[in-house]
């Protein structure tokens, strides 16, 4: 049986993404954002639909379907939309 993980990273100048399918790499990509478009964002959690859509972008472009989610990052708690992240996260994807 494969066993597939989507591995993010959102750090504060990009997203780091990652697949892997029984412990290996099958493809990473390293998102950079401009500080012109964060800056937009008057909060860090201001940018969840934001970065959400990169992660979309991410799984359509390598075929990914419902994989376990893995995050790092200081947004996994109770955020400014008054949901916690994983609840919020995973029906949206």
């Amino acid at each position: 049986m494969s066993f597939k993980q989507l591995i993010i990273n959102p750090g504060s100048t990009s997203t780091k993404l990652a697949l892997y399918e029984n412990r290996k790499c099958v493809v990473q990509e390293n998102v950079e954002h401009a500080a012109e478009e964060l800056a937009a964002f008057e909060k860090i959690p201001d940018q969840i639909p934001y970065r959400m859509d990169v992660i979309r972008d991410f799984m359509e472009k390598n075929n990914i379907n419902k994989p376990v989610m893995i995050s790092e990052g200081g947004v996994a708690t109770n955020n400014s939309y008054g949901e916690n992240l994983e609840y919020w996260a995973s029906p949206r994807l």
